[in-house]
């Protein structure tokens, strides 16, 4: 993998207004909106989860979620230009171009994930310990490779033009059904049971467990470690697939 082909590609994909408005603005600003919707400082969920809390998670899962799956459109991009091919005349081998593309879609995932966190600490003051906020980061983090993955694979299958209307609609599939939109402790029993089946429930549920009890769901890490071992040997089968043509 070369360093500086990441940081190069790191810096072309946040120079744009509208990755920088979609994943960091936007989050942030429905942080501010549903927080107060949802209840005051002091509200908590019938569970007894702190509702700001809740939805700075949320939020910050969604930001992390959207910026990771950014990576597809570049992908697909560079695949019709037959950029990819270009790249493997060069040293960077084909397993060093899918970690870079990996490592990307987590890397810019952090300045969006942290944006939220920031407003909720400054602004919301919600109040973490320090071993907590390190967790949920850490898990955000972490929680953002099965996203990386998934925008990879739209990345592989489809068009320049297809990516761009497919990973939207993704997007917003998985932060609507899977509790980042509409909190599921407010969610009705049967559309909570089809949140269960989504890798963005997982996400949200490791951080709302760090923040509601300050430890890690063992269950979320096991999904989501089983999500991206999948889409991780998918990503890796469609390159080779494409690289023998």
């Amino acid at each position: 993998m070369n360093p500086t082909y990441v940081l190069i590609e790191v810096k072309l994909i946040v120079r744009q207004f509208a990755f920088l408005f979609f994943t960091i603005v936007v989050p942030t600003a429905m942080f501010l909106i549903f927080s107060g919707i949802y209840g005051g400082p002091a509200a908590t969920f019938g569970n007894g989860t702190p509702v700001t809390a809740a939805t700075m998670v949320s939020m910050a899962s969604f930001a992390a979620m959207s910026a990771a799956l950014v990576t597809g459109g570049r992908i697909a991009l560079e695949r019709q230009i037959a950029w990819h091919r270009q790249l493997r005349l060069t040293p960077l081998s084909g397993g060093g171009y899918l970690l870079a593309k990996g490592l990307i879609a987590v890397l810019v995932a952090v300045p969006a994930m942290l944006g939220v966190l920031a407003v909720g600490l400054l602004v919301k003051q919600v109040d973490l310990s320090l071993a907590q906020w390190a967790m949920l980061i850490g898990g955000l983090v972490l929680g953002s490779v099965p996203f990386a993955l998934l925008g990879m694979a739209i990345g592989q299958l489809a068009s320049a033009e297809s990516a761009q209307a497919v990973t939207p609609a993704v997007m917003m599939a998985l932060a609507m059904v899977g509790g980042l939109m509409v909190p599921v402790e407010i969610m009705p029993t049967w559309v909570g049971d089809i949140a269960r089946a989504l890798p963005s429930f997982w996400f949200r549920e490791n951080g709302i467990r760090v923040v509601a009890e300050g430890t890690v769901s063992l269950t979320s890490i096991a999904v989501l470690g089983g999500v991206t071992l999948v889409l991780g040997l998918f990503v890796a089968r469609r390159y080779r697939l494409s690289a023998a043509r």
